[in-house]
């Protein structure tokens, strides 16, 4: 199985190749991809400034809760504002016509660095930590894996598009960000290690973001295996190209 092109990808020097199905480099779903990006660092800087360990330095731990829990709430409208945008960037570039290799290439990035910003946090000290920090970086692998191989089919002058396991691995991970963001502002209690609130049935926030991470974790290593099998033809084509 060949991949997917639909143009050559452009060169270090020639931004025209990217910009050339759109018109202009200014277009709507690329100002959408290069805001996701930009709500990686927003967001993790309201996630640790307004934490219970940074506060209590310096506002006092019993005056910080409303604030802790606020940002909590400002984390949540970050992801979501986030999650909006990465599913209308397609959407508005395929019925405008402005898809571009540029958004082929950026929409990846914008979206592994905006949600693994998201789950380095969750799996931090800061508010407690909700995930393991094994299952974060097992969905950093798969993104490394996936980011090579773009690489490698830039090289060859290909653009290598999205594929279906992709896109479901960006929706298992939306919503499990989204779940633990959203009842950790729903059930919020005083306390500096949000893992040990309880939420319904006996059960805490860090038992759920242990599963909902563990099925993160597990479909994002498939997609990027479904990703590097459907695509392996780009190692054997450089193989042949520098033979």
């Amino acid at each position: 199985m060949k991949p997917q092109s639909s143009a050559p990808a452009a060169g270090a020097g020639d931004t025209s190749a990217a910009t050339a199905a759109s018109g202009s480099f200014w277009t709507l779903p690329n100002f959408l991809t290069l805001g996701r990006i930009t709500t990686a660092p927003l967001f993790l800087a309201v996630f640790v400034l307004t934490s219970p360990q940074f506060l209590a330095s310096n506002v006092g731990l019993g005056a910080s809760w409303d604030v802790a829990r606020g940002g909590l709430l400002a984390c949540l409208v970050i992801c979501l504002l986030s999650e909006l945008s990465d599913l209308l960037d397609g959407m508005v570039a395929r019925s405008t016509g402005q898809v571009s290799d540029f958004g082929k290439l950026m929409d990846p990035y914008a979206d592994s660095t905006y949600r693994l910003t998201v789950f380095f946090c969750l799996a931090s000290p800061f508010h407690g930590s909700w995930l393991p920090i094994w299952v974060v970086v097992l969905m950093w692998y798969r993104d490394m894996i996936t980011a090579v191989i773009r690489l490698f089919a830039m090289r060859m002058g290909l653009v290598v598009a999205a594929r279906w396991s992709g896109k479901l691995k960006a929706w298992v991970q939306a919503i499990t960000m989204l779940s633990l963001v959203g009842m950790a502002v729903v059930f919020y209690e005083p306390q500096e290690d949000l893992a040990e609130l309880h939420i319904f049935s006996g059960w805490k926030l860090g038992a759920i973001g242990f599963w909902l991470g563990l099925v993160a974790a597990v479909y994002s290593v498939f997609s990027g295996i479904e990703y590097l099998v459907a695509n392996r033809n780009v190692f054997v084509g450089l193989g042949k190209k520098k033979s």
